[in-house]
C-alpha cells in the first residue's frame, strides 16, 4: 500500500458530533494501531461540567462513532489537558478508552 492510500484512508475519516441535548461535543478520526483501526478522539467537551454526565456522553459519542465505523476497539485518547486526565483514567477502568 502506498503512502497517498494510507493518508486518504486514515484522514478522510474524520468525525465531529455534538450530543442530542448540545451539552457535549467531540471529534474523532480514524487511525491504526498495533495494526487495528480504532478511533482516535482528539476533542471531546462538555458545557456543564460536575454534574456526572460526562461518562453518558462519552458513551453516546463512541456509540456515534462506531455507527459510522464499527472497528470493536477501544477509542484511543489524544492529548488532554491537566484537568480531564482524571476523568480519561477512570475511562480507562471502565474500559471505555485506551489512555
Amino acid at each position: 500500500m502506498n503512502w497517498k492510500k494510507v493518508l486518504k484512508e486514515e484522514y478522510e475519516q474524520h468525525e465531529e458530533w455534538t450530543s442530542n441535548d448540545g451539552q457535549a461535543t467531540g471529534n474523532a478520526h480514524l487511525t491504526k494501531y498495533d495494526g487495528e483501526w480504532h478511533w482516535m478522539i482528539d476533542e471531546f467537551g462538555i458545557e456543564d461540567t460536575g454534574k456526572g454526565k460526562g461518562q453518558t456522553y462519552l458513551e453516546e459519542f463512541l456509540e456515534h462513532l462506531e455507527s459510522l465505523m464499527k472497528t470493536e476497539n477501544m477509542a484511543l485518547v489524544g492529548t488532554m489537558s491537566s484537568k480531564a486526565v482524571s476523568f480519561w483514567e477512570r475511562m480507562e477502568a471502565e474500559g471505555l478508552v485506551l489512555v
